[in-house]
Formats: structure tokens, C-alpha cells, sequence
């Protein structure tokens, strides 16, 4: 198995690590290489663009591990790139999607001002200018002088009719 994923061929190693797992289920080095090999496949598919068939591998791989932030991030790419792909009003349920894995790998990767940036701007896309909200705010929590985030915070508030919170921003 280790010597197919070194050759990057992720797809032949699984099994073999399955194999393994079979007979060692509690053998951390065959665990952590199946881990590995299940988010190289997982990441092979996004650089092909293959974006259906990533968000359907991500989300198998949220259910086993809905604690790890990088499958969340991985999976909120996933929509975003999916979304950044139609058009109009199409788009909105991905970016509304992405948001949500954004903000929870923001959750579970606490001080990764990254993480809600990317949940505020794709909440945004999707025209959820509440949710928009709280990660822009969420964000500057961590990063107080992010003069993007600022920004996009006081267009968000203008956008919910909160002109004099936009203005202070």
C-alpha cells in the first residue's frame, strides 16, 4: 500500500490498506495511511475538477470524521469551485454550502482567521448576508485590522439595511 501511495496511485493502495485493517483494525500506522490515501483521492479529484464526484467522496469522508476541520475545508472547496461554475441563481445553494463547511471547520480550527473569511465570503455569494455577517465579524475577532474583511462586513451591513453599523465600520 505505501509503496502504491508513494507512487500516487492512491486508488490501488486503499484496498491494500483495507486488507490490512482487516487484520490489525487497531494498527495506528495502517489507520493513519488509509487516512492519508482517502484524502489524496479526495484531493486528486478536485485538481481534475472533477467537483461532483469530490463533494460525494468529501462528504463520505465528513461522516466518518465529521471532527476534522481539513475534510470540512476540503468539502466547502469542493462546493465553491462547483459553484464558481454555473451561473445566477444556481449558484447560490453551493456557495450556501460552502459556507456552512467553512464555518465549521472555522469552529473546530479556532483562531484561523482564514476559515470564516472564506465562510463570510461564500455565505455572501449566496446572497446570505445574516450568516455573511457573523464570519465577517467572526473574522475580524482574530484579524481586527483586515481592512478586506472590514470592508466586505460594511457592504454586508448595507446590504441588511444596517446603515449606521456600516458607516462605524
Amino acid at each position: 500500500g505505501t509503496v502504491y501511495a508513494f507512487q500516487g496511485l492512491f486508488r490501488e493502495a486503499e484496498p491494500v490498506f483495507a486488507a490490512g485493517l482487516k487484520l490489525a483494525p487497531n494498527d495506528s500506522d495502517l489507520v493513519a495511511s488509509m487516512r492519508q490515501v482517502r484524502h489524496s483521492q479526495a484531493q486528486d479529484l478536485m485538481d481534475a475538477q472533477k467537483y461532483e464526484e469530490a463533494i460525494a467522496f468529501y462528504t463520505d469522508l465528513v461522516k466518518a470524521e465529521p471532527t476534522d476541520p481539513d475534510l470540512q475545508t476540503g468539502l466547502a472547496d469542493a462546493y465553491f469551485k462547483r459553484a464558481q461554475k454555473k451561473e445566477g441563481d444556481a449558484r447560490k445553494p453551493d456557495f450556501k454550502a460552502a459556507g456552512d463547511g467553512y464555518a465549521k471547520a472555522g469552529q473546530l480550527k479556532a483562531g484561523n482567521a482564514d476559515l470564516p473569511f472564506n465562510a463570510a465570503l461564500a455565505y455572501q455569494s449566496a446572497g446570505e448576508y445574516t450568516l455573511a455577517e457573523g464570519q465577517w465579524r467572526a473574522t475580524l475577532k482574530i484579524r481586527p485590522d483586515d481592512l478586506d474583511a472590514m470592508s466586505a462586513l460594511g457592504a454586508t451591513l448595507a446590504e441588511l439595511k444596517k446603515y449606521d453599523q456600516g458607516i462605524q465600520v
